[in-house]
């Protein structure tokens, strides 16, 4: 018997491959194009989100304080007694409740540094700083009885307040800052301080012809709270990058005045202080003007400039042009920015 070979190949051929090899590669080119599109796509809206976030918690930072600067109780006319004083029976800037809003306008390279120590941190030139106090009403203690041969106050039900910290006591007659001279949940204690830098220099809280030369002053009723003491800026951060800092001052346990300088927003690059000044007593602003030429006793509100920076970079295709605190501006690199406005009205002096 013999057998019938089949001669007849199947299969593709070369030109069939390259062409299908070449439509494999359009399609993995195009797949490839929707995924590096998507990526920065993405990167470009993640990093907008994370600017929109930082500038909505920077200014809402900002202006919760800026609301409060100058509360001192129920009358911010009401006669004023500080009895904190320095070696030089000064009272230290960081504790004076004279000035409870000012700030520096456009500072030079290294002219501001805060902090202390490890922890000093330089202003970054050409930004502004804001500095301001108030009294804080997280913690209040109601004043249950004063007596003032022990230089002590009764609290109706217990405070949080510890030794050292700077207190504000006012009945809407008169408002007395001091340091807490005891460790009590219950009582605060005012007394004569010795030894220490700042401190007490006297215990009696009336208003007196001279420093520390203060009568006695009873407080039948009112409150006492914490005096905050407070200041904003930008500096470099530890990873190099421009961040907004807010400093708080408290006394240490030894005593000491101490200077507590903390990130709070990374990526601000630069902020501008414009203060609203009311010229003619009449309840409205007149003019907005930098710190440098400004009275700021007659500031009743505060416009606030942030311009916010990516961390990352190559986020946009070119460097941007932007306008911030009535200047034009192009960047040098590709990270993408934002500038924010706000304006504060200083409810405590209107």
């Amino acid at each position: 018997m013999t057998l019938k070979q089949n001669s007849g190949q199947s299969g593709f051929t070369l030109i069939e491959l390259m062409i299908g090899m070449l439509i494999g590669l359009v399609i993995v080119g195009a797949v490839v194009e929707v995924v590096m599109s998507s990526v920065i796509f993405f990167r470009t809206q993640s990093g907008l989100a994370k600017l929109q976030e930082n500038a909505r918690y920077a200014t809402n930072f900002i202006a919760q304080d800026v609301r409060l600067s100058g509360y001192m109780g129920c009358d911010i006319n009401a006669t004023q007694v500080n009895v904190i004083a320095d070696n030089s029976n000064a009272v230290p800037d960081e504790l004076s409740f004279s000035q409870t809003l000012s700030g520096f306008d456009n500072v030079l390279v290294s002219s501001h540094t805060y902090g202390a120590g490890a922890n000093i941190v330089t202003v970054d030139e050409g930004t502004d700083v804001l500095e301001l106090k108030y009294a804080s009403t997280r913690n209040i203690c109601e004043i249950a009885t004063h007596n003032t041969s022990s230089a002590t106050f009764s609290c109706q039900s217990a405070h949080p307040f510890v030794k050292n910290t700077p207190l504000i006591a006012t009945d809407c007659s008169q408002s007395a800052i001091f340091l807490q001279s005891n460790n009590s949940t219950t009582d605060i204690n005012h007394g004569l301080m010795v030894g220490l830098n700042p401190k007490n220099c006297v215990a009696n809280l009336g208003k007196g012809a001279a420093k520390c030369t203060a009568p006695p002053y009873q407080f039948t009723s009112g409150s006492i709270m914490a005096l905050n003491s407070l200041v904003y800026f930008v500096a470099q951060n530890d990873l190099g990058q421009p961040a907004l800092y807010r400093q708080t001052t408290s006394i240490d346990a030894a005593g000491a005045l101490t200077n507590n300088p903390r990130e709070i927003v990374e990526g601000v690059e630069d902020i501008q202080f414009l203060y609203g000044q009311d010229t003619t007593n009449d309840g409205s602003v007149n003019l907005y003007a930098p710190a440098s030429a400004v009275d700021f006793a007659e500031v009743i509100s505060l416009r606030v400039d942030i311009l916010l920076r990516s961390i990352e970079d190559n986020l946009v295709d070119a460097p941007q042009t932007y306008d911030f605190s009535g200047r034009t501006i192009i960047a040098t690199d590709r990270r993408l920015r934002k500038v924010v406005s706000t304006t504060i009205a200083l409810r405590n002096r209107l």
